[in-house]
């Protein structure tokens, strides 16, 4: 069983974009205050300063030649590369959601899979593989927005409600 959403990426590298801050140096307690980043995706996605700060470069530090060097290891990615492009957002109501980023090409595709029972169950079983490491991460959706993302809500069966909570 795979610990990430399979994704035909083909190179494409819009999930290892970063959009805003690009050049910016920031703080360890910045990141985690403001985009609720946990220290190992701050290790993971920047490159650390002889400060212990955190340098944001225009593209994840994992990603070259065309790939990401950690996507197919057996370890844990981190918990917004597994399950990317869908994310895990929570609304100012507290309402959890999971949505579809549409920079990504296989969007659509991932979209239609959503709708089969064998995908869905592949789905919350990487989400439930997180959640017994205390691994899983809420975005707020407004961070999501203010970052120029425009997610769409997936459409969830009803059973599907339970985990997210």
């Amino acid at each position: 069983m795979n610990h990430f959403i399979p994704v035909d990426c083909s190179g494409c590298k819009k999930c290892c974009l970063f959009h805003v801050l690009v050049g910016e140096i920031l703080s360890l307690s910045e990141l985690q205050e403001d985009f609720f980043f946990s220290q190992h995706q701050c290790q993971t996605f920047f490159k650390k300063t002889k400060t212990d700060h955190f340098e944001i470069g225009s593209v994840c530090q994992q990603y070259q030649n065309t790939l990401c060097k950690i996507h197919d290891q057996k370890e844990l990615l981190p918990f917004s590369c597994a399950l990317y492009p869908f994310i895990l957002a929570i609304g100012l109501d507290g309402e959890k959601q999971i949505l579809l980023d549409h920079q990504c090409p296989q969007a659509e595709k991932l979209r239609e899979q959503f709708a089969d029972k064998n995908f869905q169950n592949q789905f919350f079983s990487v989400i439930k593989a997180y959640q017994a490491r205390g691994l899983v991460e809420y975005i707020p959706l407004a961070d999501l927005v203010e970052c120029g993302y425009k997610p769409e809500v997936c459409p969830q069966p009803g059973w599907a409600r339970s985990i997210l909570l």
